[in-house]
């Protein structure tokens, strides 16, 4: 993560019968994307395969590359309930 003082951010991968669901998504930006993409195929999936994220707090190192994606691809986001009232407020 350049400029930053974190080294990585986890990203989880939960399976079913539906598709993919991420908890947490990474930062959006180009080599983070790469590399969640290179993740995911190591694991026989693509960014099309997800179906969800499971967002777990408001910090640009989690959502926005949910956000991103979404707009490619068109699956949900959604903020566990203190971040989206947080939303709310801005």
């Amino acid at each position: 993560m350049p400029n930053d003082g974190l080294k990585a951010v986890n990203v989880y991968t939960l399976t079913s019968s539906t598709g993919v669901v991420l908890v947490d998504a990474g930062w959006a930006i180009e080599q983070a994307r790469d590399q969640l993409g290179a993740a995911l195929d190591l694991l026989g999936y693509s960014f099309a395969d997800i179906r969800r994220f499971l967002i777990t707090q408001v910090h640009r190192d989690h959502y926005t590359q949910a956000v991103h994606l979404r707009r490619e691809f068109g699956m949900q986001v959604s903020l566990e309930s203190a971040s989206g009232r947080r939303l709310e407020r801005v």
